[in-house]
């Protein structure tokens, strides 16, 4: 279950998020009626990354809510990684993946989990890894922090984990605060 800041926050940003686009879609289109090329082209610019953003936004409140429903059970193994799986897929479709290839839990504590996986990558001169890493309090369970990075530029040695943002062709942070 999603923990009730985790989701008070991210519905608050996101609602943020609706209302500037929804701002910016009438700003634009005023400015293609009446306004001059360079001023239509800013605006679409601007338009396009809160698209993005909001996007994002949205995956990200998903992902935060399987990663939540995350178990373990004994004999069995995790439960939940299917949805997570699911949920990664979703949010990188804009950013160039093509379906999720498998997903595994590489790391596990009270405080974190941190799961790698391999993506169908758009376009295909790009490494296929993907890591998303949820960082929770350990009294509440609440999340915290979320990390997801896709798609390795630099270095391109598969499996082969990149050590700073900039080797990676996506990366998306959530920091929550309440």
């Amino acid at each position: 279950m999603v923990t009730d800041s985790f989701d008070a926050i991210m519905r608050r940003g996101i609602a943020s998020l609706q209302d500037r686009v929804a701002e910016l879609q009438g700003q634009f289109e005023e400015a293609r009626m009446y306004g001059d090329p360079a001023e239509v082209h800013r605006l679409r610019t601007h338009l396009d990354e809160a698209r993005s953003r909001l996007g994002d936004a949205k995956g990200i409140a998903a992902l935060g809510e399987s990663a939540s429903a995350l178990s373990y059970e004994e004999g069995e193994g995790w439960h939940g990684l299917d949805r997570c799986q699911d949920a990664l897929d979703d949010l990188l479709y804009s950013h160039g993946g093509d379906g999720m290839y498998f997903l595994e839990v590489v790391e596990e504590s009270p405080t974190r989990i941190t799961l790698v996986g391999d993506t169908y990558w758009l376009p295909s001169t790009a490494a296929n890894l993907v890591e998303a890493t949820f960082d929770f309090d350990q009294e509440s369970r609440a999340i915290n922090r979320v990390v997801v990075r896709a798609g390795v530029v630099v270095g391109n040695r598969r499996y082969s984990r990149p050590e700073i943002d900039e080797q990676w062709a996506v990366v998306i942070r959530v920091a929550l605060r309440s």
